[in-house]
């Protein structure tokens, strides 16, 4: 065997052992908490509303949806009645408002809710609310008799709050 051909497989295992590379570890990213979405317990729904109630001018119903939910809604339903007179339909508003809202409405600011049904004399209630992230978000929810204490009303309602 020439000097070539004993040195051509040594030259090559040298080249092969001698060029390993030790591998790093690809860099491990830290998520964002606040970019992700992570399951929550689950919460049990609230019954905000559940039966009849005399309504002069208006009545709130507040509650709270907890952090991290993701499909949080509003369902149910409500019937307005003119308490003077038997059979009668009433006109009657429902709002959902939030604490700046609601804030802006108790100061006689008109204002605007995040939903509202207005004139209406009966409703099914079916409202997604807004996903919550690391902090809870309060609604409140108002009846409200457009005819004041002079035309009073008999609310029949349903609503849950669900997370």
């Amino acid at each position: 065997m020439t000097k070539i051909a004993v040195c051509i497989p040594l030259l090559i295992a040298a080249l092969t052992f001698g060029c390993k590379r030790s591998q790093t570890a690809a860099p491990t990213e830290v998520p964002d908490s606040r970019n992700s979405v992570h399951a929550s317990p689950t919460t049990a729904p609230v019954s905000l509303v559940h039966g009849t109630l005399k309504l002069t001018t208006s009545t709130k119903f507040e509650f709270e949806v907890p952090a991290h939910s993701i499909t949080p809604k509003l369902e149910g339903s409500f019937e307005a009645a003119e308490t003077n007179a038997r059979g009668s339909s009433g006109k009657i508003d429902l709002l959902v408002m939030t604490p700046d809202e609601f804030a802006e409405f108790t100061q006689g600011r008109g204002g605007t809710a995040s939903y509202s049904v207005t004139d209406s004399s009966g409703q099914t209630v079916s409202y997604a609310l807004p996903s919550t992230l690391d902090s809870p978000q309060k609604y409140y929810v108002v009846f409200r008799n457009p005819g004041g204490k002079s035309s009073p009303k008999t609310v029949k309602a349903e609503l849950t709050a669900s997370f």
